[in-house]
């Protein structure tokens, strides 16, 4: 099969050989991602538990971006 641009990708990328998340439920690891802290900080360590219930004030990484002059979008499952 011909795939250059899947090629170009591969070639440009980085590979990663070992790529760990900071727990393996949805919501602890996203919660972890956006705001970049622990679970054992954000206080979400379960998919039951909606993060600004625990973390009001937490800036998360999109919230950031924000407010440093880009414009953001969420979509999908972002916080659930």
């Amino acid at each position: 099969m011909h795939t250059p641009h899947l090629d170009k990708l591969a070639g440009d990328g980085v590979l990663f050989r070992r790529a760990y998340c900071q727990f393996s439920w949805c919501n602890p690891s996203r919660a972890s991602l956006l705001t970049s802290r622990r679970p054992d900080t954000t206080m979400v360590h379960n998919n039951s538990v909606f993060f600004r219930m625990r973390n009001p004030d937490f800036t998360t990484l999109p919230q950031y971006f924000l407010q440093n002059g880009y414009t953001t979008l969420g979509m999908g499952k972002i916080f659930h």
